[in-house]
């Protein structure tokens, strides 16, 4: 209620509850509940007595009471006093509103009666009054009662009066009682007077008031007119009294019961009073004291019975607690009986079962009121349903079956549909296909007409079909439900229908129509399909029945029905879906009633059905607690799975629970007397060998001579009596002994974090009944969670997590606990069932932790809301499903509420604005949608709020989170939809020390200023939001607590980096990497942040400059140095050397020029070094760089400019792993031969480069760890290949390219993938390749190598005709172990001409689709570069350890150098990609997989030689590179579900 104007209007705000989640049956209140009360069907049955008590609801159920029934009711509260009073509210409904929301009683509630306990106690038995009701003041004098004003003051001072209702016993000559206490004191005719007008004797007023008061005093004021003295002079001998009780007002207040009397009892106090015209102001008494006296009795002990009747089959009674004063003996006796008249709508009166009204089967969900046979009951005409069990009529079916086939197939449209005025439906042609666009020719004129009905002969329906425009169908006259239909019936053939084209008469067309399909074993008809909004005056109309992942070829689609789920339509119900049960109330919601007769095939499941929903009754339970609703699918109805159930209506109860009691295989333990001393000893000696005591357990004193057992260590005694086991980290080992249930005084038993703790939890634990505190986690128990845990009635605190061998589910036993008040089962992941809803009785919890149960499913029970005492409920990362219950939300007491990384959907609910003592939400990673609720702004003690990765999440970040002033913690990212700006009032929340927004895609706006107010702030991070711009803010740097910022991957940004942030003293870590625009300089002061162990700033395009020679004051703790992408220029600072702390330093990519300073290599904790891909820097690589001992990974490559050889110190870096050293042409000499002293290398790689020389046979010494040699493309190694590196465990050898010579050694084929041996001059045999990949050169008639396994053989120019090549393929279905099929019998004619120079190149017919990192090529300009002599086409079957970034795609390109090209159909990505000759490319078009390929089935995408393009698939994303003269990779064009170019995943110099 907003507002009320007195007699005039009152204000209202309505809120509807989410009919996807109807509130449940459960109580949110104290109820107790009674067994049913049966009508009996034409009589009265028996009356019925129960008995309650004063405290708490009562609930009775009164049950078949049919279209008419009658309930007679009594009721009377006894051993009470005067102002105690029970009233009874009546409903046709549960009472959901008053016992699960905690509204007044009165809603919903039909009628109600009050009895007060003045009105029923016994004659004879004494009443205690509470106080006084009543003030009486007669008039002794036999005439004229006028009195002005009445005021009754209570102990406060107060004047009840002015609450009370006032009476004359006979009023008249204007005067009115509702002057005796308006508080309008004063003289006639300005202030009003009661006037009773009776001149007889006791002629009286009275005040009764709202509540027995002890009265302190009382002030008469009489009727006083100036004119008139005599009035006054009336009231000489005024009597004055106190009463306890008053009854039959109504006797005064009945205008026709003119001089009536009430009642009035329990004199409590009397006393005189007078006033004449000289003295006619008012007269108090005070102080009254009151005597609280008992009285007798005052009733006759008869009640009249009340009468409710009620239509709705069933009804409710309700009596809250009893009002007034109550002792504890005080107590409500109640009483009814009822008949039936006759059965209600869609029910009938079962004669065989007692005369009850059952409810009609599903098959046949209708019947009138009266109904007295199941005969009487119908069915609902196909393609419709019964929206609830009341319904007076059928209504449309909203949902469909995914049908392909069927024996018949029509059109169906219900009369109100139609656009003409008559409802006439006009169809000229009907035609049905197979196909889902309408293609073609129609299904054949096969089939006989059916339809509903037509406006005669010549309208009939077979004039649809008959092939002129001059004929139509006239629907006219509609089945008996007003439906109009027409199509064809095909008997018992199955015909498929996938698209249908109407042609109706315009004007007199259907709005909306269902495409329905005939079960022919089922005789009825079915939605297939239904199509909206059609325009009734379009001549024809076009329904494509386009389900989701079904083929549009007839041939390949299943017959009958699919339980797939269209992707247009928000779910899928069929009409087969559960009953609802006929002992349950009305649902709130609408209810489905399915047909009986089972479908041949499963129907489609709701896409949004509640999945774990009940569907059993329970099978017993205490008769004080009614059971829920059985929803059980007939045993005629299909057979559906629980998650395809539509809830048919809410439980009507609160949940019960059966009491469990030990299994009869638990050893019998007696726990009559407390164990003996002898007794304790022995089970202690159990425990302690069967865990391991005497070999595992940590040091301890058990069993040591002359040591109680209540002194053993982590034991607890009272008076000698074990009560606390703490074995917690005692490295236990073994199994818990069963005999552990007989210490029956056990208070607190934890065993947690003993990893060897084996076994199932013994069903022993139940038996110890004083147990307060269990703790079981981190343990390797294995079975189920026993249900005897729920016999544990004084446990408080239970936590068993992180044993991940438990199986099965939380068992509703679980809910008897009733004193339990923490709860953590969380972190084991093979739990499964959901979570019981008997869980709402544990009404002491204050924390239920169920997180990181990934199998634990279903909905959140709406029992939660009865945890009134919640404190903390956390269901973090499970599989949880539903909506967010309504219930939670009146947990007034809840702090922590944690249900990210769930299924949760729904909107986030503006009830949270209810929760005002969360202090702790996260709702990351769920299904939820809508916006934003402002109302979250409204919980101002909140500390901690997430709200991320939720990509349906739509609208803004509401201002009003500025008023959460203690929040700490704000995380807000990945919402892809969220849009609007970053508001400025969330740098109010002055408590903040951790703020996130990233990945919000479609936020706009600049970074607020505002941010700089946020003074308490540690921890910042803003990125991956393109669309903000602007600025960095220079007010950043006022934020004197910030330790950590991150501001990244902003394409939107410009403008420079603020130098204020050299103000941030505490800085620790500052990432300004990837930001679109931002330019300028470093910032010089930069070097004054002492503190700073991170500064990112690479991929900056923009910032230019020299590297500040400040920075080398930062030597004490800066860890990462990245300046990489950056048009930094200058020389590389000497101060550099000086960052003692340094641990990475990435300078790739800049415009700096000079040397390599030699003081890098001072840089002792260096890990990681990349200084690449600059063409400026020159001199050579510094032997300094041997010094650093602590090198991981050294990049040097890409640099043109730099000469000399490589550095033999070089050998010197112990722990380096990784060594690129390639596209540094001017480098010479041999590889060192210290390299091999490298224990811990793992790749190394070097190609283009003028290294001469051969390969060390040190490099053999590296067998434990080297995985990776890539050393190619050196035209200067020659020599043979070391037999050394036979005994390499390598995954990749690459030596192609060389000019080595000698015979191929024996390798490791163990562990090798794939082995390049190609374009040298080799001699010798490869007997064996494993599972590698090997390239060498063994084609050609002549081989230089011989070779039957390799995968690929390239041949010798020499061996091969000039004019007419020979051209060998590859059978990629053959193993690498059989020969290749060499096809030489192609005629030159359907060969392409091919130079002397053409390279083969092939890609193996199983390549993986994803694509390794492959060694890149000779550009230096962009460091990423491809060779075009010896480019690896092959894909290896797994990436390398440690791929290089910018490795060149492996693509089928052409190599100009080689002698040949070979043809060849090969799979790439799951595509087929023609080879290439020439330098050009060709692609597939047409046709299948052939030996080889024409012009006309390959196509050049460019004639230009060295310019290849190529189509590269890469999964389900196509990329086309052009290497324009081989070098770098351009992306023109792709197609395919991944939009965004993945660099770091496949190329690295990409430009879009």
């Amino acid at each position: 209620v907003d507002s009320i104007n007195v007699e005039s209007d009152v204000t209202i705000t309505v809120k509807f509850l989410d009919a996807d989640d109807p509130p449940s049956n459960a109580v949110g209140v104290d109820v107790k509940t009674f067994p049913p009360l049966e009508c009996s069907a034409s009589n009265f049955g028996s009356f019925k007595t129960f008995k309650g008590f004063a405290s708490g609801h009562k609930l009775i159920e009164v049950s078949n009471m049919g279209g008419d029934g009658v309930l007679s009711w009594q009721m009377c509260p006894e051993n009470a006093a005067t102002d105690t009073s029970a009233t009874a509210f009546f409903f046709d409904e549960y009472p959901t509103s008053p016992l699960a929301f905690k509204s007044p009683e009165a809603y919903g509630a039909f009628k109600s009666t009050t009895t007060r306990y003045i009105d029923c106690c016994s004659p004879g038995t004494f009443v205690t009054p509470a106080g006084a009701i009543a003030v009486k003041v007669t008039n002794m004098n036999s005439d004229f009662l006028h009195l002005n004003e009445i005021e009754i003051f209570d102990a406060e001072g107060s004047n009840i009066a002015l609450d009370a209702k006032c009476y004359s016993r006979t009023s008249g000559f204007g005067g009115s009682p509702n002057c005796l206490n308006d508080g309008d004191v004063g003289n006639f005719p300005d202030a009003c007077s009661s006037h009773s007008s009776t001149d007889g004797a006791d002629n009286y007023d009275f005040c009764v008031l709202d509540e027995p008061v002890d009265i302190k005093a009382i002030q008469v004021y009489p009727f006083y007119d100036p004119a008139n003295l005599g009035m006054t002079d009336r009231l000489k001998d005024l009597k004055v009294e106190i009463f306890a009780a008053v009854t039959n007002v109504g006797n005064v207040t009945n205008p026709a019961n003119e001089g009536g009397d009430a009642s009035f009892f329990g004199l409590l106090k009397t006393y005189s009073l007078s006033f004449s015209s000289a003295e006619h102001g008012p007269k108090a008494q005070t102080p009254l004291n009151l005597p609280l006296d008992a009285f007798s009795c005052p009733s006759s002990g008869t009640l009249a019975p009340f009468t409710y009747h009620s239509d709705a089959g069933k009804t409710w009674v309700l009596i809250p607690p009893l009002e007034g004063q109550v002792n504890d003996n005080t107590a409500i006796n109640m009483g009814a009986v009822c008949k039936l008249s006759e059965c209600g709508i869609n029910e009938y009166l079962d004669s065989n079962n007692q005369r009850k009204c059952q409810q009609c089967p599903v098959d046949a969900p209708r019947s009138p009121a009266g109904s007295k046979s199941i005969n009487d009951c119908s069915p609902c005409p196909d393609g419709t349903i019964l929206a609830h069990p009341r319904a007076t009529e059928c209504s449309l079916a909203d949902n469909y079956s995914i049908i392909l086939e069927a024996s018949g197939w029509r059109v169906w449209a219900p009369e109100f549909d139609m656009e003409s005025s008559n409802s006439d439906w006009e169809v000229r042609r009907l035609d049905f296909y197979d196909n889902m666009n309408c293609d073609g020719d129609p299904i054949p004129g096969v089939g006989d007409p059916v339809d509903s009905g037509n406006a005669g002969p010549e309208f009939g329906p077979d004039e649809a079909y008959s092939g002129t425009s001059s004929t139509f169908w006239l629907g006219r006259q509609p089945d008996s439900d007003g439906i109009l239909s027409i199509g064809k019936n095909f008997s018992n053939n199955l015909v498929r229908c996938r698209c249908l084209k109407i042609y109706e008469m315009p004007g007199k067309g259907a709005s909306s129509i269902r495409v329905q399909a005939y079960m022919y074993d089922e005789e009825r008809w079915v939605n297939a399909w239904i199509e909206e909004d059609l325009d009734p005056n379009e001549s024809v109309h076009v329904i494509r029945m386009t389900y989701p992942g079904f083929s549009n070829q007839p041939s390949s689609a299943p017959s009958g029905f699919s339980t797939g789920s269209p992707s247009n339509t928000p779910t899928f119900t069929l009409t087969e879906t559960p009953t609802v049960s006929t002992t349950s109330a009305p649902s709130t919601v609408p209810t489905y009633f399915p047909s009986s007769k089972p479908s041949t095939t499963p129907s489609i499941k709701p896409s949004e059905a509640p999945s774990g929903k009940e569907s059993e009754t329970p099978t017993s339970a205490p008769s004080e607690a009614p059971l829920k609703n059985p929803t059980s699918t007939p045993s005629n109805a299909p057979s559906l799975d629980n998650s395809s159930e539509i809830p048919t209506s809410v439980p009507s109860r609160a949940p019960t629970i059966n009491p469990t009691s030990t299994p009869s295989n638990t050893p019998s333990l007696d726990q009559s007397s407390t164990p003996t001393i002898i007794a304790q000893l022995d089970i202690l000696k159990e425990i302690y060998d069967s865990t391991g005591g005497p070999t595992h357990w940590r040091a301890n004193n058990w069993f040591q001579p002359g040591v109680h057992f209540c002194d053993f260590d982590r034991i607890y005694c009272v008076d000698d009596v074990v009560t606390e086991i703490r074995l917690e980290d005692m490295l236990l080992q073994g199994t818990i002994p069963t005999i552990i249930g007989m210490l029956s005084n056990l208070e607190y038993l934890t065993l947690e974090w003993n990893f060897d703790l084996v076994g199932t939890i013994p069903t022993t634990l139940g038996d110890l009944k004083n147990l307060q505190h269990l703790e079981l986690d981190d343990t390797n128990l294995t079975g189920t969670l026993p249900s005897e845990l729920g016999l544990l009635e004084n446990l408080r605190y239970l936590e068993i997590e992180d044993v991940n061998n438990l199986v099965g589910s939380i068992p509703t036993e679980f809910g008897q606990l009733s004193k339990m008040e923490e709860m953590y089962l969380y972190n084991n992941d093979n739990l499964v069932g959901s979570i019981p809803s008997e869980i709402g009785l544990l009404t002491s919890l204050e924390y239920l932790w169920l997180s990181e149960n990934m199998k634990i499913t279903g909905p959140i029970p709406t029992e939660i809301g009865l945890l009134s005492s919640l404190k903390a409920f956390v269901v973090r990362g499970s599989t949880l499903t539903g909506t967010i219950p309504t219930q939670i939300f009146g947990l007034t007491s809840l702090l922590r509420l944690e249900l990210d990384d769930t299924n949760l959907s729904g909107t986030i609910s503006t009830l949270f604005g209810k929760l005002t003592s969360l202090q702790h939400l996260e709702l990351d990673g769920t299904l939820l949608s809508g916006t934003i609720p402002s109302e979250l702004g409204l919980l101002v003690d909140m500390v901690y709020l997430e709200i991320s990765s939720v990509p349906a999440l739509q609208g803004s970040l509401p201002t009003e989170f500025g008023l959460m002033t203690k929040l700490e913690e704000l995380y807000v990212y990945d919402l892809q939809e969220l849009a609007g700006t970053i508001p400025t009032e969330l740098g109010s929340l002055s408590s903040l020390f951790e703020l996130e927004l990233r990945g919000n895609s479609k936020m706009t706006g600049s970074l607020p200023s505002e941010f700089g107010k946020l003074q308490s702030l540690k921890y910042l991070k803003i990125s991956d939001m393109d669309t903000i711009t602007g600025v960095i803010p220079s007010e950043m740097g006022l934020l004197p607590k910030l330790e950590h910022a991150y501001i990244y991957c902003m394409h939107g940004l410009s403008g420079s980096i603020p130098s204020e942030f050299g103000l941030l003293a505490q800085l620790i870590e500052l990432e300004l990497y990837d930001n679109g625009n931002l330019g300028g300089l470093i910032p010089s002061e930069f070097g004054s942040l002492s503190n700073l162990r991170v500064l990112a700033l690479g991929h900056n395009y923009y910032l230019t400059g020299s590297i500040p020679t400040q920075l080398g004051l930062l030597s004490s703790n800066l860890h990462v140095l990245g300046l990489e992408q950056t048009q930094l220029s200058g020389t590389i600072p000497t101060e550099l050397g000086a960052l003692k702390s340094l641990g990475y330093l990435d300078l790739e990519r800049t415009r700096l020029s000079g040397s390599i300073p030699s003081e890098l290599g001072a840089l002792g904790n260096l890990v990681e070094l990349e200084i690449s891909s600059s063409s400026f820097l020159e001199g050579t690589l510094p032997s300094e760089l041997g010094q650093l001992t602590n090198l991981q990974k050294l990049f040097v490559h890409n640099l043109p400019e730099v000469t000399g050889s490589m550095p033999s110190e070089f050998g010197l870096l112990s722990s380096v792993n990784t060594i690129w050293l390639y596209n540094t042409p001017l480098i010479s000499g041999s590889i060192p031969t210290e390299l091999g002293a490298l224990d811990n290398l793992v790749y190394i790689w070097s190609s283009n480069v003028g290294i001469t020389g051969s390969i060390p046979s040190e490099f053999g010494l590296l067998s434990s760890t080297l995985g990776e040699m890539y050393l190619y493309d050196l035209s200067g190694l020659s020599g043979t290949i070391p037999t050394e590196l036979g005994n390499l465990r390598l995954d990749y050898l690459w030596l192609n390219n060389n000019a080595l010579t000698g015979p191929v050694p024996d390798f490791d084929f163990t562990y090798l993938k794939h082995l390049h041996l190609d374009n040298n001059m080799l001699t010798g045999t490869i007997a064996q390749c494993g599972s590698a990949e090997v390239k060498a050169d063994c084609g050609g008639i002549s081989p230089e190598v011989t070779c039957d396994c390799c995968s690929i053989c390239l041949v010798d120019s020499t061996d091969v005709p000039s004019m007419t090549p020979t051209i060998f393929e590859v059978v990629s279905s053959q193993s690498p172990s059989e020969s290749p099929t060499l096809n030489p019998s192609l005629s030159p004619s359907e060969v392409p001409s091919l130079s002397s120079s053409a390279s083969p190149s092939f890609l193996p017919s199983s390549a993986p689709t994803v694509m390794p990192s492959l060694p890149p090529s000779n550009d230096p300009s962009v460091g990423a570069t491809f060779s075009p002599t010896a480019a690896p086409i092959s894909t290896p079957s797994s990436s390398p350890s440690q791929s290089p970034i910018g490795a060149p795609i492996a693509s089928p390109t052409a190599s100009p150098t080689s002698p040949v090209g070979l043809n060849s159909c090969l799979t790439h990505g799951g595509k087929d990609i023609c080879n290439y000759v020439e330098g050009c490319s060709w692609r597939r078009v047409s046709g299948t997989c052939k030996p080889s390929l024409t012009h006309t089935e390959c196509r050049a995408l460019d004639g230009k030689k060295g310019d290849a393009r190529t189509k590269v698939v890469f999964g389900e994303m196509e990329q086309r590179n052009v290497f324009p003269g081989g070098s770098r990779f351009l992306k023109v064009n792709y197609t395919g579900s991944n939009k965004q170019c993945n660099t770091r995943n496949h190329i690295d110099n990409v430009v879009e």
